[in-house]
């Protein structure tokens, strides 16, 4: 275990010197097939990137389509067969909400008013008192037009 963490080191300790004299060793060649392909990498990553943006978006859609293929309605035939047959009816994740949203109760919502009236009214109070500040300005300033350059 030893002689592999020296050998190790030793080839890290070497990447330097290693790295250093391959840009030492290009010839003109070297360097116009490095910027070639750089360029060429450059150019093309931004297609790449909606290329593979494009197929997860299908795989996505895949995935949702069998998920709603799933948990596709029931008929109402369906519900009433006289065979006896099991049917499965998907339970929802959770019962209280729909389209995503919880649903409130009657209190809930009145104190959501009760907040947002407060709110409003701090608005408008602070306004007041912005409208009450410019008219104790106004009549400190003395403002005449045409006069002193005004």
């Amino acid at each position: 275990m030893a002689e592999l963490l020296i050998a190790t080191w030793e080839r890290l300790s070497n990447v330097p010197t290693h790295l250093a004299h391959s840009v030492d060793n290009m010839t003109l060649k070297n360097w116009i097939r490095l910027i070639a392909c750089v360029g060429a990498y450059l150019l093309v990553r931004p297609y790449l990137i909606k290329l593979s943006a494009r197929q997860q978006e299908k795989q996505f859609e895949k995935i949702d389509a069998e998920t709603t293929a799933s948990f596709a309605k029931l008929q109402p035939n369906a519900l009433r067969d006289s065979r006896g047959s099991k049917v499965e009816i998907p339970d929802s994740e959770s019962e209280g909400e729909a389209d995503g949203a919880p649903q409130w109760g009657k209190k809930a919502k009145v104190r959501q008013r009760k907040v947002v009236k407060k709110i409003q009214e701090a608005i408008e109070e602070k306004g007041r008192e912005d409208d009450d500040s410019n008219s104790i300005l106004d009549r400190f300033v003395d403002y005449e037009e045409g006069v002193d350059g005004w």
